[in-house]
């Protein structure tokens, strides 16, 4: 089952977004950099993929914690490395309304929760972002859904008949 409704980890986010880039992860788990991450997991070569491409930097204490669910600010966070290390340009929206609660943001997030906002990659509810609020599988699936058309992509096929399989 999809779950549509269920929390996503910290390690099945970035697992997701070394799919959709397509390239060749093997062995990028070899040699990680984090205290809590071990070679030959089944998230490893993803973990030490995003890691070595500037698209995570974990908990800022060593740790990348895989098995944590993964908020909506470090989702945020994520998808503008990710967007970086793609060389996607996407444009602003400057219609869209600010998140009503803006003013809470820690500063590490300011920049990836706009960005998001002003390109419309991820939206609240009621008018607020909930940045520590957990991502759920489908806000991600949708991320990165609204995503695909900039990587050159038009939808994936989930049953393995694709080139790639995104979830």
């Amino acid at each position: 089952t999809f779950d549509p409704t269920a929390k996503i980890t910290r390690a099945e986010v970035v697992t997701a977004f070394a799919r959709v880039a397509c390239t060749n992860i093997d062995g990028c788990g070899d040699n990680l950099g984090f205290t809590d991450t071990k070679s030959g997991k089944w998230y490893s070569d993803s973990v030490g993929w995003a890691a070595d491409n500037g698209i995570v930097k974990g908990r800022g204490d060593g740790r990348f914690s895989p098995s944590d669910l993964i908020t909506r600010a470090e989702l945020a966070s994520i998808l503008v490395n990710f967007i970086d290390y793609m060389g996607i340009e996407i444009p602003d929206n400057p219609k869209l309304d600010k998140f009503a609660d803006a003013d809470t943001f820690a500063n590490w997030m300011k920049a990836p929760v706009e960005a998001v906002r002003k390109n419309g990659l991820m939206q609240g509810s009621d008018g607020k972002f909930n940045p520590k609020g957990n991502a759920m599988r489908a806000e991600v699936a949708q991320v990165i859904a609204n995503l695909l058309p900039s990587v050159g992509r038009q939808g994936a096929v989930i049953d393995g008949e694709s080139d790639y399989v995104i979830v």
